[in-house]
């Protein structure tokens, strides 16, 4: 790291903050995957270190700084909601807002760069950064504080983690049912594909791939589909099959645990609140830090390669049956009345 560095980082926020923190998340998807090729290909360029995880599009950078700008034009007024993170905020002609990209830019180069000083190889350090800096951005911006407040309707619902709460990140997806689907899919083709290249020349990206790949649809949030948000999903179980070795039950259970504590964050953080902490990036965080640091520390891929992944999955799958149980009848009584 050196001072050129930090300012080519406050560049690449305010870049960031202008076109909108998502569309640097699908650049770095695009030039991430055409990266995983070249090295496949033997090209000696680092599209991938350079571009799509470098201070260009790299999330710690990119991401990061157009959150904290989006936070800050909140704060200042030139928006009701910071949430929306679609929104390129060149239009709102505020050299401010786009400053403070920049700095938070920098914020987030500096931040990946001591995680990774203090726990290398042991947790997606760019996935720990965004959060670190998405919080500090909340608690510097958002008067509603860092978890905000559940509103009456949700209270008389059951709170903040209730099946039936009206409130919720993205919607099409927010149910245990929908949850284990998308772990079993999206985890089952991302741990298949680690498996597949842990023998080959890019072994090292097999992991990050899918999770690149997930991120190019999210494009389609600009013409209002509902898109399946799923790269915590696959990276989770990316990396648990990676680090175990190939065993892909381990991948179904980094699916799993990725996906609910996406949604375990959303509620958390992001939901009842006017500011953005990113959910997948939180998932990540936590998820690798388990996979990649905390199991292998304690031996548990070897000495625990079945038992506890089919737990995991199990309990899982017997929480969204009784979930779906639980949201059928309500259906049911609402239709009734």
């Amino acid at each position: 790291m050196d001072f050129t560095t930090l300012i080519f980082a406050f560049f690449a926020g305010i870049f960031a903050s202008a076109i909108g923190p998502l569309m640097t998340f699908v650049f770095c998807g695009i030039f991430g995957i055409v990266g995983v090729a070249a090295v496949a290909a033997g090209i000696q360029f680092d599209i991938l270190g350079t571009f799509a995880f470098g201070i260009w599009f790299g999330p710690h950078v990119a991401f990061a700084g157009g959150v904290a700008a989006l936070a800050y034009a909140n704060k200042r007024g030139y928006l009701e909601t910071a949430r929306d993170i679609t929104l390129p905020m060149m239009g709102m002609k505020k050299p401010d807002v786009l400053i403070v990209g920049g700095l938070f830019g920098v914020m987030g180069y500096i931040t990946n760069y001591l995680i990774s000083l203090a726990l290398p190889g042991k947790i997606d350090t760019i996935a720990a950064s965004i959060m670190i800096t998405s919080i500090f951005a909340k608690l510097i911006f958002d008067n509603s504080g860092l978890f905000g407040t559940v509103d009456a309707e949700d209270q008389k619902l059951g709170g903040r983690y209730s099946l039936f709460a009206k409130n919720n990140w993205c919607p099409w997806q927010a149910t245990p049912p929908m949850l284990l689907t998308l772990a079993l899919g999206i985890g089952g083709l991302a741990a298949y594909t680690v498996k597949v290249l842990l023998d080959t020349s890019i072994a090292g990206l097999a992991a990050p791939l899918m999770f690149l790949i997930c991120a190019v649809p999210l494009a389609l949030f600009y013409v209002g589909l509902p898109v399946p948000v799923t790269h915590h999903i696959a990276i989770g179980a990316g990396y648990a099959v990676f680090a175990s070795g190939g065993n892909l039950l381990w991948g179904f259970a980094g699916a799993v645990i990725g996906a609910f504590l996406g949604e375990f964050f959303a509620r958390l953080w992001l939901v009842y609140g006017k500011t953005h902490i990113d959910p997948p990036a939180c998932s990540v965080a936590f998820t690798s830090l388990l996979t990649l640091g905390i199991l292998p520390a304690l031996n548990f891929y070897e000495t625990d390669p079945m038992v506890t992944p089919i737990v995991i999955i199990a309990v899982a799958f017997l929480y969204s049956v009784r979930s779906y149980a639980k949201l059928e009848q309500k259906k049911s009584a609402v239709e009734s009345n």
